[in-house]
């Protein structure tokens, strides 16, 4: 399996976009595999407990290799961006009103 992840900012200016992958065995015999089982929301009724939990961990080490690359600066300045915006836009709601 390969899972691939991106953080872009506002415009796509910047972006870390990074993929890895693990292998999904299927080893796990028949009585181990769950009917139904949720990971991240997920359902998955033909895949293995192990299969799942291994998917669950290429995804977490995916988050942790793209913060390690940067992805947390580019979260930050990101999200600054929209609380001065919205506080930018609540402003001029506020001024509209009290125009009125």
């Amino acid at each position: 399996m390969t899972l691939t992840g991106g953080v872009f900012s506002i415009g796509g200016k910047e972006a870390i976009i990074d993929s890895l992958s693990t292998d999904l065995s299927g080893d796990e015999p028949a009585a181990k595999k769950s009917k139904a089982s949720a990971y991240a929301s997920i359902m998955a009724e033909s895949m293995s407990q192990e299969d799942m939990k291994s998917a669950e961990k290429l995804g977490e080490d995916l988050a942790n290799e793209m913060l390690k690359n940067g992805a947390d600066a580019i979260l930050k300045a990101t999200k600054a961006q929209m609380a001065a915006e919205i506080i930018k836009d609540k402003a001029e709601r506020e001024a509209k009103k009290s125009q009125s």
